[in-house]
């Protein structure tokens, strides 16, 4: 594929770039962040969109097909890899953008989520110790974080509406509106997981004694209304339709148990016990399973996990607790319920690299809370 066929292709990415500047600095304000550090991490994340774009060249990829198939022609407007193609026919044939311009647009839709999660966890750490501190800037400098959420596809999409959903929870009550849009996002894209955010949000309903009585029920309306449109198509979507026994839902398991195992990350999910496939989903690859550069940086970006889990553990231990004013039982059901699902329905260790920043940015919030002081948070107070 030539990026630079004609003089289009040239000007194109630079113009997609710079509309992403002011985009990145309205972001930044929106989240509490300084114009320069906004800059920083916008540099940062197109870094790793242009590295995702190179490695589609030698290793091919779902960005290719996204792409090669919005130049076709309009298809049908399907909720899914269907959407994906859908809005990049706009993008590579109505507005004739490049194979890089196209990477660009999908840069800035991850980098909602990548600023995001960079301020949540900058004003969670930010008068605690230096050990935390600097293993929140790891956690945001992680290849992983960037990588998967700047190219043509769904991880962006998804990242990005997962923190939303986490910086909604954090306020709930001021950022319904918020929270609205982070579940239409994961909807387009991930219409199953858009059915966790759902259910987690009628869990926190129930659990959330201290709203009172007529936000309580204006969130359970919209809630149900949003659970009666949105079950069935996530159902069809997931292959779930045909699943109404014990048995059925065995043979699903084990069947998408089976997909994708063939090469150095497919791993058999069937022999393992609920607590493994739980740790093998989100703590590998580690050192030893190194097999290529993609796998190393993901060993390194889990070895960093493995530092805050353990410091959220002895936090917990020591009787740490996360402020009351957080929609904790929303985090917990949507985290878990996610973990819980694709862990024991993916073999494949690379699909779980990109898979699971659609609720880690929830569990990375539960850690560096069990794990810092206690102190009010002004994440808390705002209500943008």
């Amino acid at each position: 594929m030539n990026l630079f066929s004609t003089p289009w292709d040239i000007v194109s990415p630079l113009l997609v770039w710079l509309l992403g500047l002011p985009v990145a600095r309205w972001l930044g304000s929106q989240y509490g962040q300084t114009q320069k550090r906004s800059l920083l991490l916008y540099v940062w994340h197109t870094i790793w969109c242009i590295a995702y774009l190179i490695f589609t060249f030698t290793n091919g990829g779902d960005a290719h097909m996204y792409y090669s198939e919005g130049l076709q022609g309009l298809p049908d407007f399907e909720l899914g890899t269907q959407f994906v193609i859908y809005f990049t026919y706009f993008l590579a044939s109505l507005l004739q953008l490049s194979y890089l311009s196209c990477f660009l647009i999908f840069n800035i839709i991850g980098f909602v989520g990548f600023i995001g999660l960079d301020a949540i966890l900058q004003k969670l750490t930010y008068a605690q110790s230096n050990l935390l501190k600097r293993l929140a800037a790891l956690v945001i400098f992680l290849p992983s974080v960037s990588f998967w959420s700047s190219a043509i596809g769904k991880d962006g999409f998804a990242f990005s509406a997962a923190v939303l959903a986490l910086w909604a929870s954090l306020n709930l009550r001021s950022r319904i509106p918020l929270m609205i849009l982070a579940v239409l996002m994961m909807l387009l894209v991930r219409p199953h997981v858009a059915a966790f955010m759902l259910l987690a949000l009628m869990v926190d309903v129930v659990f959330k004694s201290k709203l009172s009585l007529i936000p309580r029920a204006l969130i359970a309306l919209i809630v149900l209304v949003g659970a009666i449109f949105l079950f069935p198509f996530a159902a069809e979507y997931a292959g779930l339709v045909d699943i109404d026994t014990a048995e059925s839902a065995s043979a699903y398991i084990e069947q998408r148990q089976g997909y994708n195992q063939d090469g150095a990350g497919g791993i058999d999910l069937s022999t393992l016990p609920l607590p493994a496939q739980l740790l093998f989903y989100l703590l590998r690859p580690a050192i030893f399973d190194v097999r290529s550069p993609l796998s190393f940086f993901a060993a390194i970006d889990n070895f960093i996990l493995v530092l805050v889990f353990s410091l959220a553990i002895n936090g917990l231990l020591l009787g740490r607790r996360i402020h009351s004013q957080v929609s904790i039982a929303f985090l917990l059901t949507y985290s878990f319920l996610a973990w819980i699902v694709f862990s024991t329905t993916t073999a494949n260790l690379g699909i779980s690299i990109r898979q699971k920043w659609m609720f880690l940015p929830m569990l990375l919030y539960l850690a560096f809370s069990l794990a810092g002081r206690f102190r009010r948070l002004s994440i808390l107070s705002s209500s943008s």
